[in-house]
Parts: C-alpha cells; sequence; structure tokens
C-alpha cells in the first residue's frame, strides 16, 4: 500500500508544480475548478493550491484507511482498497498532463 500512496502523492505534486507554473504564465484563467479558483484569488495560488492537495491527500488516505482492504462493490466484485489512491493519481496525473500540453501547444 505504500506505493500507491506515494504514487498518489508524487501526482499530486506533479500537479501542484504544473498548476502554479502555468498560472504564472498564462494568469488564473488556465485552471478550470471553479473552487481552486476562488481559493487562489483570496490567499494566492501556492498556498491555496497546497492548501487542497493537502486535505486531498488527507482525505483520501483517512477513506482509504477506515474500509476494509478487500472492499465489497454491489454484493459481487471485491476490490482493493489501495486502488482507490491509484484513481486519484490518474486524476491528479491527468491535470500535470494537461498542463504540459497547454504549455506544448502555446
Amino acid at each position: 500500500m505504500r506505493l500507491s500512496w506515494l504514487v498518489m502523492v508524487a501526482s499530486a505534486i506533479a500537479d501542484t508544480v504544473m498548476t502554479v507554473y502555468n498560472i504564472g504564465i498564462y494568469g488564473i484563467e488556465i485552471e478550470g475548478n471553479p473552487v481552486l479558483k476562488y481559493v487562489i484569488e483570496s490567499i494566492g495560488p501556492l498556498t491555496g493550491i497546497l492548501l487542497f492537495k493537502i486535505i486531498g491527500i488527507a482525505v483520501i488516505t483517512y477513506v482509504v484507511n477506515i474500509i476494509p482492504e478487500d472492499y465489497l462493490i454491489c454484493g459481487r466484485w471485491y476490490i482493493k482498497n489501495k486502488w482507490f489512491f491509484y484513481v486519484a493519481s490518474i486524476a491528479w496525473f491527468y491535470g500535470a498532463f494537461s498542463h504540459i500540453l497547454a504549455i506544448l501547444i502555446n
């Protein structure tokens, strides 16, 4: 489970770095999440994004640790709880990748 957690944290860091970088180049309009955009406008880009990522990592880690290791879905299928870390990683790596594409396209 440590590897899946480390992958999630690495993807959050990659997304944070790329978001801050692109906000510095293109402005706040590059951010697609309206709640995060509001927080960034209120308290600044680095602080706002770090706040969101830290809360996100803490919530996902808490949820994974309170559910059993084999999680029953629909009474038929079992999934390992560490896969929730991988799902979050995919979402954050997609965010970092989209920022890289924005750099390459412009």
